[in-house]
């Protein structure tokens, strides 16, 4: 995807998102976000939803992860099934992959463009979003 195609999708998203606020139950990407009462995770940089408790998924036996880049970077990461608010950035790669028979790419917030984690496909595909990047919907504190 090249920096236009990017650009045009960020501003196509960003007229379609409804604010948290006034949300009581949205699609993206064919992934249904639950009602109110559900626990929703937002960016720390812009406050879009991102995902949904409901949308975590167990990957290789835990749904948080400890992980190191091979620039020696450590992440705490949450693994979902889905992040509708998140759209894959850059190449595809099986180099350095964290998860055995998956490739990935990078995951980035789909109103602001900053960095939240990374997108994995193989068999299935999922979201590792790191931590310190969400925040519970509503709450002023980073991190999760």
């Amino acid at each position: 995807m090249n920096q236009q195609n990017l650009s045009d999708t960020l501003v196509l998203f960003n007229r379609l998102f409804v604010p948290v606020s006034k949300r009581k139950t949205e699609e993206r990407s064919g992934v249904t976000f639950g009602n109110d009462s559900d626990r929703k995770y937002c960016c720390i940089y812009c406050n879009t939803v991102i995902t949904d408790e409901l949308l975590s998924v167990e990957i290789a036996g835990s749904h948080r992860h400890f992980k190191t880049n091979p620039k020696g970077n450590q992440f705490s990461i949450r693994c979902f099934h889905a992040a509708p608010g998140c759209l894959g950035s850059g190449l595809v790669t099986a180099e350095f992959t964290w998860f055995t028979g998956y490739r990935w790419q990078i995951a980035i917030c789909a109103s602001c463009g900053e960095q939240l984690g990374w997108r994995f496909e193989g068999d299935s595909s999922f979201y590792c979003l790191i931590a310190d990047c969400l925040r519970e919907c509503g709450d002023e504190k980073g991190g999760l």
